[in-house]
């Protein structure tokens, strides 16, 4: 069985269901693939696979695939319907993940992962079972606002592949008591072409890094929005200019391949690239961000963002956490006790030598 696919990196769609994907099959123009099992589909553009519903089947055949195509996975989408937990849902609305929880048999489970969609503000909970019940979704809605089947599966496979992963979710219904199993197949073309219109919008015509930056600015494996890639070109001329070296040993000296293992997200390994760049450019800055790192590391730990006034210009310190759970609180409390305030107030007024 030859499962191994021309040297092209591509994305791969994760469907639960046939229904939810036939729209992606004829329109992408893909075919069956030899696999170990049905369900895994390739075109000059895409793969494609269907994983069957539930936590474990997904988990079980992304894994396998991953494990066979990894090289030449660009990043990682998993589409289709899902439930709204809220009675003010937006039916027929899609939304992009933020943050994917799971829940076995109605408890929560808190070990989360995060999409590479940075503007993505909607979290979502996969759920061992079917939630069917009312009674079920008020459990859950504290947490998130939309409940499926496979995304947690896909999040946490993606996150051990370090794979780049994405997740868009049509709300098709809300649990009602006494309900049973949502019978999509009436609607399924339907809710596909509107899956599929809502990808091409957001993936088939956003520029990635391969396809984009045909100027050779970043190199495989990076995504750059406009800002960021206006923010390159600047940080490159200037570093040119002062360093005497061409663009490319520029990027060279930021070691990309060091930022590709550290992060999955190719988004974010855009933002540490131009840290990077950054601190070539202005070395003491970086001896200052990396002292005021170490003095914020209790914070890091409890899961807090810490932000800096832009150039470090004025005293303020900006500290964002979010709270799902008692336990969260308590890390909090105990990161802010041990958050030593003075000395980061020495660092910014220029006490500490650094």
């Amino acid at each position: 069985m030859n499962t191994m696919p021309n040297t092209t990196a591509r994305p791969l769609l994760v469907f639960a269901h046939r229904g939810e994907a036939q729209v992606f099959l004829k329109k992408l123009h893909l075919k069956s693939m030899p696999f170990h099992f049905d369900g895994l589909y390739q075109s000059n553009d895409a793969y494609l696979l269907i994983t069957g519903e539930g936590l474990q089947n997904a988990s079980e055949r992304l894994s396998a695939v991953l494990a066979a195509l990894r090289e030449s996975v660009q990043r990682v989408v998993n589409l289709g319907i899902a439930g709204g937990l809220d009675s003010d849902t937006d039916l027929e609305k899609i939304c992009s993940i933020r943050t994917v929880y799971r829940s076995d048999n109605a408890e929560m489970q808190f070990k989360t992962f995060t999409t590479s969609d940075a503007a993505a503000s909607l979290d979502i909970i996969s759920a061992s079972q079917r939630i069917l019940r009312r009674e079920s979704a008020e459990k859950l809605k504290p947490f998130a606002s939309i409940v499926d089947r496979e995304a947690w599966a896909c999040a946490s496979t993606t996150d051990l592949f370090k794979v780049p992963f994405y997740c868009y979710k049509l709300l098709s219904d809300l649990p009602e008591e006494g309900t049973v199993c949502l019978d999509i197949r009436a609607q399924a073309e339907r809710y596909s072409t509107l899956l599929f219109e809502f990808y091409q919008n957001v993936h088939l015509n956003t520029p990635h890094a391969e396809a984009s930056l045909s100027n050779g600015l970043l190199p495989a494996g990076f995504y750059a929005s406009t800002s960021q890639l206006r923010q390159l070109k600047t940080l490159l001329k200037h570093l040119c200019i002062k360093l005497q070296i061409s663009e490319a040993e520029v990027i060279r000296r930021a070691n990309p391949e060091k930022i590709i293992e550290r992060e999955s997200k190719e988004k974010q390994r855009t933002s540490l690239l131009l840290q990077e760049l950054t601190d070539l450019l202005n070395p003491f800055n970086a001896r200052l961000r990396e002292r005021l790192d170490d003095l914020t590391a209790p914070l890091a730990s409890a899961g807090c963002r810490v932000k800096f006034s832009r150039d470090y210009e004025d005293d303020e310190v900006t500290i964002t956490a979010r709270i799902r759970h008692p336990q969260h609180l308590k890390k909090l409390q105990n990161a802010l006790v041990a958050f030593d305030y003075d000395a980061v107030l020495k660092v910014l007024q220029g006490e500490d030598k650094l």
